[in-house]
């Protein structure tokens, strides 16, 4: 188990939820504006999730919904405010809004380590790439198609986290967006024909080597990502969304037009639609599609059901609906996306006193992914313990990697503590820790006891450049000592020497440098270093030794290079640095 607190606190004071280890479905509701929490184990609504209000609009409502894996969160896209809205699963409770300026969010993909959002606009063209590691923030944009519109519908993510695969529904072509979350780099590699289709929905098969998309006009489209031939799959008009089961063995893909569901046989080469459709509902008019983990179950959201809208229960052993769940009257439930959350097999207790607030409070249910724990101070002093062992007087901590059950505990300790408040910058998960415990990976603020010795330093394998503190660590070195005789603050830009942000980027040796002087010390014969961003103006004159190659020609001077270069390769010979590049340099 591998544990660090995390994040800024946020008092969130919420009565603890009732949980279950069966997974939950979040269904939009775009009529009503609010989302229904659907325990699966019985088929119930278990909570009713305001959503923010706004004036009527001529789009949906709610529209996409994608569950991290962890469980612990829930997104949202409001396609009249443009923005997502993020649900706290523990709480539901509305703990976030990433505002979109003027794009409309269709659909909504959460890598595996849940630190990026990525959103399709509806409207701009475009795949937003937005870094929620700590906070909201826009860190990648591609354009999926060269046309003006292409009205841009389902995205899904590879298991490697590399790629991206974007449904174009206007255009009939699926965009392949590769992916350097390391680096922030996103780029449009290629774009799949399916000769007017109109795909809206997508799923990958869970080997990884089938793409299927959805049809608006009929037959779905088996793609085989190794050569990118396409299978077509005879099924109905009006297919919005697909879901496969986990083992593989089938694709299913209702159809609005006839109120039917279409099942494929995706184990077989190659692969075939089975029989005839089922029949899913009366005029129920099937939207949004996601299957349980277990694979036993689909749950459909009815998007024009006469008997008012409703979701349909699929049991895939006896291919047949076993359950039809009320929605509240004018629901119109869309939930474009994988809505259904993963099984909570821990539990996590969180206890506090009346002095200190813990949250989520109770018995919390969590995966191995784990949980997000914040601890406010009513009065007084609040230390923190897990499992009986104390963790300091952080604002908030984190559960990961988690094999069993835990506890958590925050309450008042008597005694004069003075708080340490910090900051710094960093797009790879480096960080600053303390020792005493309490500030860590993003944690930014910590209690400490009067007259001790707080010792702050940069996270492991990485290291703070002298010079670079500020507040009252300034002047010190690489790392800072602070004696808590009052409240302290510091500051850094956190430029690592072993890893951290720059445009310098040695792919061997896994590190990132701000300035090229940092490159060749740590760098060893045959390291291959890529450059992804405007490096004029850390490359300029004066840079003796470095051995440029312009086609088959050697230059080495000391040189300047301008403009924007991606990718470039440098590889570290006994003769020096060499640059290689297909672009052109000035001289």
């Amino acid at each position: 188990m591998k544990l660090g607190s995390l994040m800024t606190a946020i008092c969130v004071l919420a009565a603890a939820n009732a949980v279950s280890a069966a997974p939950f479905a979040y269904v939009a509701n775009s009529g009503t504006k609010n989302v229904s929490v659907i325990d699966t184990a019985d088929n119930t609504v278990k909570a009713t999730i305001a959503l923010p209000d706004t004036q009527p609009s001529v789009h949906p409502y709610a529209y996409g919904v994608a569950v991290g894996a962890s469980g612990q969160y829930v997104y949202v896209g409001l396609q009249d405010t443009n923005e997502v809205t993020v649900i706290d699963a523990a709480t539901n409770a509305v703990v976030r809004r990433i505002g979109l300026g003027t794009d409309v969010p269709s659909g909504l993909a959460v890598n595996d380590a849940e630190t990026r959002l990525y959103v399709t606009s509806y409207l701009s063209n475009t795949l937003i790439v937005i870094d929620i590691s700590n906070g909201a923030s826009e860190v990648g944009r591609v354009a999926i198609d060269d046309t003006t519109v292409s009205n841009p519908g389902g995205v899904v993510l590879s298991a490697a986290g590399d790629k991206a695969y974007v449904a174009n529904t206007s255009t009939s072509k699926v965009a392949v967006v590769t992916l350097d979350e390391a680096n922030n780099v996103y780029t449009r590699s290629s774009v799949i024909a399916l000769d007017g289709t109109q795909p809206l929905g997508l799923v990958l098969s869970p080997d990884g080597t089938m793409l299927y998309a959805s049809s608006l006009t009929g037959d779905v489209r088996g793609i085989k990502l190794a050569d990118n031939s396409i299978t077509n799959l005879k099924t109905d008009n009006g297919n919005v969304a697909l879901a496969v089961k986990p083992d593989g063995s089938r694709v299913y893909a209702p159809s609005n037009s006839v109120d039917k569901l279409f099942a494929i046989d995706s184990s077989a080469t190659p692969n075939t639609v089975l029989g005839a459709p089922y029949p899913v509902s009366v005029l129920g008019g099937p939207y949004g599609i996601s299957i349980t983990p277990d694979g036993s179950k689909l749950y459909m959201t009815m998007n024009t059901s006469t008997a008012g809208e409703t979701v349909s229960v699929f049991d895939t052993a006896s291919n047949s609906v076993t359950g039809t769940i009320a929605l509240p009257a004018g629901a119109k439930p869309t939930s474009f996306g994988n809505f259904i959350g993963p099984v909570f097999p821990y539990t996590i207790t969180a206890t506090n006193d009346a002095n200190c607030v813990i949250s989520p409070a109770g018995a919390v249910q969590v995966n191995a992914k784990g949980r997000h724990f914040t601890s406010t101070a009513l009065s007084g002093n609040c230390e923190v313990k897990v499992d009986g062992v104390s963790q300091g007087f952080p604002a908030a901590y984190d559960f990961t990697s988690v094999t069993g059950n835990h506890t958590i505990d925050s309450s008042n300790v008597a005694g004069t503590y003075y708080t340490v408040t910090g900051d710094w910058i960093s797009n790879v998960g480096a960080y600053v820790v303390s020792t005493t415990a309490g500030i860590n990976n993003v944690s930014k603020s910590a209690k400490f006891l009067a007259g001790s010795t707080v010792t702050l330093k940069a996270s492991p394998n990485y290291s703070v450049k002298s010079g670079t503190w500020g507040g009252d660590c300034a002047g010190q070195g690489g790392t800072c000592t602070l004696t808590m005789d009052a409240d302290k603050s510091f500051g850094t830009s956190v430029q690592f020497v072993l890893g951290g942000t720059g445009p310098f980027y040695n792919v061997t040796k896994s590190s990132y440098h701000s300035m090229w002087s940092e490159v060749p010390p740590g760098a060893s014969n045959n390291d291959y270093i890529k450059i992804t961003t405007d490096i004029s103006s850390v490359i300029t004159n004066g840079t003796p030794g470095m051995m440029v190659r312009m086609g088959n020609q050697w230059l080495q001077s000391d040189i300047t290079i301008k403009g924007t270069y991606t990718p470039m390769t440098l590889t570290i010979t006994d003769v020096g640095v060499t640059v290689e590049t297909t672009d052109s340099i000035v001289l």
